[in-house]
């Protein structure tokens, strides 16, 4: 399988990865998933989607070129730069629109299938490129703290409109508002 047609995979897996990661908590609501994946439907918690479905999706596909014989340089680097350009487009173009005019289930599918379309020539260009060495080990520890920050605010979340679950009236996994 050539490369092009793991890309065109890829924008599929992508969008399944994001569907997963908004499933994944109420599937198995525990801990470990809990700092992973979106625990209620804040702002924030949309965010906690993009992040780990990017992660999962990019993990796939570098797997999927492994077994091709396919060589991957800045596997980390890759994945954070991704990473940061999804919360840049979220924040960008998907929060001002979804805030002035409410959510919409053919908006927000929309904004996934171009997300996970930009995904796909960003984070190519850079696992083909030189290897940049240490600078995956930056990206790496980037990815980590970006965890461990997650799940710290989703239990001790901020009290601000972005930590609210509207749905359930309620900041965070366990602190509610009466």
């Amino acid at each position: 399988m050539k490369s092009r047609s793991i890309k065109t995979i890829g924008i599929f897996i992508f969008f399944l990865c994001f569907a997963l990661a908004f499933l994944l908590y109420d599937a198995f609501p525990c801990f470990l998933t809990s700092v992973f994946f979106p625990v209620s439907t804040s702002l924030f918690e949309c965010l906690k989607m993009i992040i780990s479905g990017t992660v999962i999706s990019l993990l796939i596909q570098c797997f999927i070129l492994e077994k091709n014989l396919i060589n991957v340089k800045n596997l980390c680097l890759g994945i954070f730069i991704t990473i940061f350009i999804d919360v840049c487009l979220f924040v960008i173009f998907y929060l001002p629109i979804m805030l002035g005019f409410g959510t919409s289930l053919f908006f927000t599918l929309a904004f996934l299938i171009m997300i996970s379309i930009f995904n796909q020539f960003i984070f190519y260009y850079f696992i083909f490129i030189k290897d940049f060495g240490k600078l995956n080990y930056l990206a790496l520890s980037g990815i980590i703290i970006i965890y461990i920050i997650s799940g710290l605010l989703t239990y001790y979340p901020l009290i601000n409109d972005a930590f609210f679950d509207k749905n359930e009236h309620k900041f965070g996994i366990n602190t509610y508002i009466i």
